[in-house]
């Protein structure tokens, strides 16, 4: 699991893929690692849907896991983080969007009075 350390996005794909392969294939034992670290991946992507579904199948099995509850509540936070970021640059997309309207409508006011 070379890719782990990785900071390349193609290395951490090619483990995503080869873990997803492993988590068909092995047991319901076997399959806690495999799901943390594919959650582990996804949240270092940035891709936090997927990493919280890896992270819930594994807590699903074992509530218990501290290491898989603390990861959730990374990428719970992380959501958060993002969710108020998109906000952040949709509404100044939206105020942008507004001034530039405001402007043409003086800008046509203006014209019309001349």
């Amino acid at each position: 699991m070379v890719a782990w350390g990785s900071k390349f996005t193609n290395d951490i794909r090619k483990g995503i893929q080869l873990l997803e392969e492993l988590v068909q294939k092995s047991t319901k034992d076997d399959q806690r690692d495999f799901l943390f670290y594919l959650a582990v991946a996804y949240y270092r992507l940035k891709e936090y849907e997927k990493a919280l579904k890896y992270i819930r199948i594994l807590l699903k099995n074992e509530p218990g896991n501290k290491q898989a509850i603390e990861l959730e509540k990374l990428i719970n936070q992380a959501l958060k983080k993002d969710g108020l970021v998109g906000m952040a640059i949709v509404g100044g997309i939206g105020l942008g969007v507004a001034g530039l309207a405001g402007l043409i409508g003086l800008a046509v006011a203006k014209s019309g009075k001349s």
